[in-house]
């Protein structure tokens, strides 16, 4: 059962902080740090930024007087939106605001 939005962020900080590293795995230059926890994983309920910018619920602009790549989203759904570094992110800012910037 998802929780309510205005919960998200406690309980997000409830579980983080309960996170624990294990031992890290090395092959080269890679690193990869296994997270453990006894505690149950939180249902949170969120959006990608491209899904919100799909369903027109999120808008993307260019923030005034700001320096490159400074960005405003105003998020309009009724969920959190989670944005994500990638080739999907990088679609909608250059949808959703000056290309190329």
């Amino acid at each position: 059962m998802a929780r309510s939005n205005a919960d998200t962020p406690r309980v997000l900080h409830t579980y983080l902080s309960s996170l624990r590293t294990g031992e890290p795995q090395l092959m080269e230059a890679l690193a990869v740090v296994p997270l453990h926890t006894d505690s149950l994983t939180p249902s949170v309920s969120y959006l990608t930024l491209a899904e919100a910018h799909a369903a027109y619920q999120v808008v993307v602009s260019e923030k005034a007087y700001a320096s490159v790549p400074t960005l405003l989203v105003i998020n309009k759904a009724p969920s959190h939106v989670l944005i994500l570094d990638g080739p999907s992110t990088s679609t909608v800012v250059s949808t959703g605001s000056t290309p190329d910037r």
